[in-house]
């Protein structure tokens, strides 16, 4: 016969278990840096910058966080899951938007079209390439533990 002893040492174990397998915050895993939820909005020449990837790029060493800009030039930072935010600590912000032009083409016998000989797809910096380089990038925050004060808004030239 199982004792109440028993009964109560199996359910405590099991609980014991169960939150040892899904953790207290079902934040981080094991071994990587802590995030925080970082986001913003970036206005280019007067107008929300869509289509834009922005980095958060650590001053000392913590992972990349990736976002880009949507129709209201808005963005969210992610790191290892979408959404999830950047590491604490000072970072360089990186702003980056390219223009691809497609080679010049012509018609084939067949209909496809085929580049023209010598002609070479272009891309063009839409933003200022100071902005794509963390020696050069004037924008710098402090992401902190506190989700509200991690709110970055920037007007680029």
């Amino acid at each position: 016969m199982i004792s109440l002893h028993q009964v109560r040492s199996v359910v405590v174990f099991s609980l014991f278990g169960i939150v040892s397998l899904c953790g207290c915050s079902g934040s981080q895993e094991t071994g990587q840096t802590p995030v925080f939820p970082a986001k913003g909005k970036i206005i280019f020449q007067g107008k929300p910058l869509d289509d834009a990837t922005v980095n958060f790029v650590s001053t000392s060493g913590k992972p990349v966080a990736r976002g880009s800009t949507d129709e209201n030039g808005e963005y969210t930072v992610s790191t290892y899951k979408e959404g999830d935010g950047a590491a604490e600590g000072e970072v360089v912000v990186l702003v980056t938007k390219m223009e691809s032009s497609a080679p010049k083409t012509a018609s084939t016998e067949y209909g496809a079209s085929a580049p023209y000989p010598g002609s070479k797809s272009s891309s063009k910096y839409i933003v200022p390439k100071i902005y794509t380089n963390r020696d050069t990038s004037p924008l710098k925050v402090t992401v902190t533990t506190d989700e509200a004060k991690n709110v970055f808004d920037f007007e680029i030239k």
